[in-house]
């Protein structure tokens, strides 16, 4: 009775267009903490903060971005089946702590999964039926062997990248579910069209880290590192933008690496 009475409230306070401070964490969780006021039983203490927490982060699931143009929220407005596959993946949801603080509150965390089992990504991200091959290097590549130096207008391998992490330190890039980057110029040289649906929802197009060294083990032991010139994006700015020079050494190295279909990718915030 108690679960029905929480997943009740909770999926009543998705439709309501409030904005709560719940975070998704560069682990590639909601999660959220609810307080319940003191004077009270603790189960009802604990029953009160489990529903503040789950509505916390049903707010920040219903804004999170399922791509540039479009939000969680409304594509459960536009689509019942992603509406149905949410609260599915709500009734999942767990609540990882609860305690009676010395203060006499009550607090309880919820955590959400953004990628993997019952995920997110899972209930909105719709099957990439035909998977588009990522753009050419718009210059041309060569190997270290041919005794070509490297110009403007021409890549020579280095090879052995295992990934690639591009750096977004001050620009203030958000977290996405499935973020594009592009080049200054605008072009796209990293979306979910590019990628297999069953990599980016078990993974993710990309983790997030807060250094070039920490927590980067996703792109392997020798990555590309990228300096991100801007990031854009609808509504919150998910997406990094590069140099066009950048880009084309990346998917150079991508031609034989192919550390960007494995989503090898870290973006460090």
């Amino acid at each position: 009775m108690k679960k029905i009475l929480v997943l009740v409230t909770l999926w009543m306070m998705l439709l309501v267009n409030t904005v709560f401070a719940a975070e998704i964490s560069d682990e590639g969780y909601v999660e959220a903490t609810g307080v319940g006021e003191p004077g009270q039983s603790y189960s009802a203490g604990i029953r009160a903060a489990e529903m503040v927490a789950f509505r916390k982060a049903a707010q920040e699931i219903a804004d999170m971005s399922i791509d540039s143009d479009t939000t969680v929220e409304q594509g459960m407005t536009q689509n019942d089946t992603i509406r149905a596959k949410v609260k599915a993946v709500l009734h999942h949801a767990k609540v990882v702590n609860e305690y009676k603080g010395s203060d006499g509150y009550y607090y309880a965390t919820v955590r959400v999964p953004v990628f993997g089992s019952h995920s997110i990504a899972s209930a909105v991200l719709p099957k990439n039926e035909k998977i588009e091959p990522f753009p050419q290097p718009q210059v041309k590549v060569v190997q270290p062997n041919e005794g070509v130096k490297e110009s403007q207008d021409t890549i020579v391998l280095a090879g052995g990248y295992t990934g690639v992490i591009i750096d977004c330190r001050g620009l203030g890039l958000a977290t996405a579910m499935s973020p594009v980057i592009k080049t200054d110029k605008g072009e796209k040289v990293y979306g979910y069209k590019n990628l297999d649906t069953e990599i980016v929802i078990n993974k993710g197009m990309a983790s997030y880290a807060k250094s070039t060294t920490e927590n980067v083990a996703r792109a392997g032991s020798h990555p590309l590192i990228i300096k991100a010139v801007d990031v854009e994006g609808y509504g919150k700015k998910c997406n990094p933008v590069i140099s066009t020079k950048d880009a084309n050494r990346m998917l150079a190295e991508n031609g034989t690496a192919h550390f960007l279909e494995a989503c090898a990718v870290v973006f460090v915030r």
